[in-house]
């Protein structure tokens, strides 16, 4: 099978990863990739991938049999439309199933109708209507923007005056959600769908705050874990009978039902689990720290979601616990540097590869190649240092292990992935 995978961040390095290893696996090209994937497959950097049109003609050019699509921007310019049209298997959602993410309030609004648990919120549209709902509330509060931010779209309002330059700010680029501020934990879960059923993945926790103790600014994620040892096994049950049946049925209903991956945003309150967001997608960095889980050949399980047998497909998970620390530029997640020389500790090329060791991984993001063929910094989030052990302890150490042998100019993480982090 000749695939083609989009993207070009840590999550598309450990989806290349995980597809290199199939036995199905005739040919992988990324588009448009990074210095990891290049060791894995073929880069195509050239491909527009927000035009559905280059997607398609590198399709053809190619011979691709399966196309997957990692991130959000793609999806929600409609790349799956196309290549449905054209005759191309696709896992990934179509632009209309994709405004479950792209416009948090067509999301909102889809699990009002649908009886999916959330917080109450309100939907703002205009200076005058942000106002109103501010003279109502006393922080802590939380809003959103409306269209895509890589993960960085929402505000916890400490006060009002940060609440409307936040607002406003939104508003110039279309609607804005106002919701209420919920206490607990978060998990992400991931559900793979195709037309006739779905399976749950093991749950992930992602610590998408830039400061320890989930403080300071949100990110796209500065670590994760898999599974969530405080996460019980009923209330798994609980959130697969009160929000991904009734989020299905609601697709179903709605004529929007997809081949892809659903991601669940929810946080454990003490009132039982509600809904935070829908991705339409695989998480970063929750895909790094899950697929090293998984006993399972990917391209199996997208062979069969395309033939509408996921329910059907073998699933096996190690009994195991995974870590990943997230390496990021300085000044991230605001206006960060680039370009500075990476270098891993005892490494023996001239850039970090994958180890064989299954238990060790280091999955690249924001990175490039210089013309000498030196790994430099490029993007905000750079690295993601993956370890796998018997019990989270383990795991941990072996993460920071890997994260502590990773050099650059100005390189931080955080130093508390893997802890119990509740909300206020």
């Amino acid at each position: 099978m000749k695939v083609l995978l989009i993207g070009s961040g840590g999550r598309e390095h450990a989806l290349a990863w995980k597809m290199s290893r199939s036995n199905r696996l005739s040919g992988l090209y990324i588009a448009p990739g990074n210095p990891g994937t290049d060791q894995l497959g073929t880069n195509l950097p050239h491909v527009d991938i927000l035009n559905p049109e280059s997607v398609v003609a590198a399709c053809r050019k190619y011979r691709i049999e399966l196309v997957f699509v990692g991130p959000e921007a793609p999806l929600a310019a409609g790349v799956t439309d196309a290549l449905l049209d054209a005759g191309v298997p696709v896992i990934g959602p179509g632009r209309d199933a994709a405004r479950l993410e792209s416009s948090k309030t067509f999301s909102k609004q889809f699990m009002n109708a649908h009886g999916v648990p959330t917080a109450q919120a309100r939907m703002v549209w205009n200076e005058h209507e942000l106002e109103q709902e501010l003279s109502k509330r006393q922080v802590p509060f939380v809003l959103k923007m409306d269209g895509l931010a890589s993960g960085k779209g929402v505000l916890e309002a400490r006060s009002t005056e940060e609440a409307r330059e936040f607002g406003l700010k939104a508003l110039a680029n279309g609607s804005l959600v106002i919701e209420d501020y919920l206490s607990g934990y978060e998990v992400s879960i991931f559900v793979l769908l195709d037309r006739q059923g779905y399976r749950v993945l093991p749950a992930c926790a992602d610590y998408k705050k830039a400061g320890e103790r989930s403080t300071g600014p949100n990110t796209g994620g500065m670590g994760a874990i898999c599974p969530v040892p405080w996460l019980p096994d009923a209330m798994l049950e609980t959130i697969e009978e009160t929000v991904i049946i009734p989020t299905i049925q609601g697709l179903e209903a709605e004529g929007l039902r997809y081949t892809g991956v659903l991601y669940i945003g929810v946080m454990m309150t003490e009132q039982g689990p509600k809904v935070l967001e829908y991705n339409v997608r695989f998480g970063d960095p929750e895909t790094q720290v899950l697929l090293p889980l998984l006993n399972t050949d990917l391209l199996d399980m997208c062979d069969a979601m395309i033939h509408g047998r996921i329910d059907q497909a073998f699933l096996e998970t190690d009994n195991l616990v995974s870590v990943g620390v997230v390496i990021a530029s300085a000044g991230y997640p605001f206006s960060h540097e680039t370009g500075h020389e990476i270098r891993v500790t005892g490494a023996t090329n001239a850039h970090p590869v994958t180890p064989k060791n299954l238990d060790a991984l280091l999955f690249q993001g924001g990175t490039t190649l210089s013309p000498d063929e030196k790994l430099l910094t490029s993007g905000g989030r750079c690295l993601t240092c993956v370890a796998r052990g018997r019990n989270l302890v383990e795991a941990r150490a072996a993460a920071y292990q890997i994260a502590d042998a990773v050099e650059f100019e100005g390189a931080w993480f955080r130093g508390d992935i893997g802890s119990r982090v509740f909300g206020e």
